[in-house]
């Protein structure tokens, strides 16, 4: 689907080159392309690289969790059509019209009732269809299906679960960490989904928005098996100082599974399970590559995988650049583009904004303190945007600076420092024209990309 973006005001002309490039990166990972390119069929076969899967005298049924999970529907139906007997899946937007497949909306980042009652009917649909060893079942997982896919451990209520997950968002845990411990509150994740439909054949078609792409983390790897455990969630838990802070039948769970009490997650993949990653961060950032070779830059990936908190994040992007400004000054302007998710730890702070307007500001810091390194004549412009098309709050993707960020900052007499320390990048981006915002849903989500372009290499 076209990516269409809200541009802001008193943008350069190396801004709306930025523009484009982060839109070839976004459409490089639609579903449409990734369907098309990852899945073959025939009157009664299933293809996916050197995998084949007979559809002859089968059921096909198609289930799915995540924010790409509406859009993969409808090119799996298109490629499918009358063959699918049934599907559920469960997003966050749909804007097109299925035939087979039954969309149910859900919340997120945080899980509700609506997203319990969805999961219920997904897992409804073996009882209803009498799913057996003849049967065919489609999953389609995307980042957001953790949240989205939700059913509470049993003894636990929604209410815990959600607490425990807010306090792990709000720390400076990792996805890797956040999603072990989901794991251990869940009827469904960390390869349950997958055990449930054992009898049949399971496909996961998958797209990643977690560094490594691990099977296991993405959506905390509903049909994978799960190496972590309870021991774990619980060191956790301990190690960001939340042990005694979460619901006492959280606690009381996680010590009981500990026992041997609660069941492990799967620690062996599930029989008649097959797991596809068919979209990655990578892809995204080589379609920029190409972009901005396309529009006269000399472009490097300088980051494939950037998973630090913020403000060391945006250290690592600068020391990258200058250091290649300082050994390189080739005739060509230059691109410099990066992918990964990074993290904020909020604390206790009420300011609004997201990790990629965050980051937008930090590098805006960084540059800010070497100013007479960075002379009129080198233009240059950064961007760093969510590919799903949100950053944390629906009204901006991301954020975008300029050599004008830094006047004008200076002119209204913004305390840059002081909407850092508050995570409150949202509003002063927005005093200063720095946010970018895509209409509508992206259907994409591989995770955080970024482009820093300059004309021209700075003096030494």
């Amino acid at each position: 689907m076209p990516v269409f973006f809200s541009l802001p005001k008193n943008k350069t002309r190396l801004d709306s080159f930025n523009l484009e490039i982060i839109k070839s990166g976004i459409k490089a990972v639609s579903p449409e392309i990734l369907i098309r390119e990852n899945l073959r069929i025939t009157p009664e076969e299933l293809s996916l690289g050197a995998n084949i899967f007979s559809t002859r005298k089968k059921r096909l049924f198609v289930i799915g969790m995540g924010k790409s999970a509406a859009e993969m529907a409808f090119q799996l139906e298109k490629k499918l059509g009358p063959k699918i007997t049934a599907g559920l899946i469960i997003g966050t937007s749909n804007q097109r019209r299925l035939k087979k497949i039954k969309f149910l909306k859900g919340t997120h980042p945080f899980p509700s009732s609506r997203n319990v009652l969805a999961t219920k009917k997904i897992l409804a649909l073996k009882r209803k269809h009498n799913l057996g060893s003849a049967d065919l079942v489609i999953c389609l997982i995307s980042g957001g299906g953790s949240a989205l896919f939700c059913l509470p451990a049993l003894g636990v209520s929604l209410k815990q679960k959600q607490e425990t997950t807010r306090l792990l968002l709000k720390s400076k845990a990792t996805i890797h960490e956040v999603n072990c411990v989901r794991k251990h509150l869940s009827q469904v994740k960390g390869g349950f989904l997958a055990r449930h439909f054992e009898k049949s054949t399971l496909i996961s078609l998958i797209i990643s928005d977690v560094i490594g792409h691990n099977l296991d983390v993405i959506a905390s790897g509903p049909t994978y098996f799960d190496s972590t455990t309870f021991a774990q969630a619980k060191n956790i838990l301990k190690k960001y100082h939340l042990w005694n802070k979460i619901p006492k039948t959280v606690k009381k769970y996680i010590q009981d599974g500990i026992k041997g009490v609660n069941p492990e997650t799967p620690k062996k993949l599930v029989p008649r399970t097959h797991n596809f990653i068919i979209g990655v961060n990578q892809k995204s950032l080589e379609a920029m590559r190409q972009k901005a070779q396309k529009l006269g830059f000399k472009a490097r990936i300088i980051f494939h995988s950037l998973e630090n908190e913020v403000s060391k994040a945006a250290r690592l992007i600068f020391k990258k650049i200058t250091a290649e400004l300082k050994n390189n000054r080739p005739s060509r302007p230059l691109a410099f583009i990066y992918g990964g998710e990074t993290t904020v730890n909020v604390g206790q702070k009420k300011g609004r904004g997201g990790r990629n307007q965050e980051l937008t500001l930090q590098i805006l810091k960084l540059i800010s303190k070497t100013a007479s390194a960075w002379p009129k004549k080198n233009n240059w412009s950064f961007i760093s945007c969510g590919t799903d098309g949100i950053d944390y709050i629906s009204q901006a993707s991301g954020g975008i600076i300029n050599q004008r960020s830094i006047k004008e900052i200076t002119q209204k007499k913004l305390k840059l420092n002081q909407y850092l320390k508050n995570h409150d990048s949202f509003n002063l981006l927005t005093q200063i024209h720095g946010i970018v915002s895509i209409k509508g849903p992206t259907n994409a989500n591989v995770g955080d990309i970024g482009c820093f372009l300059i004309e021209s290499s700075v003096d030494n």
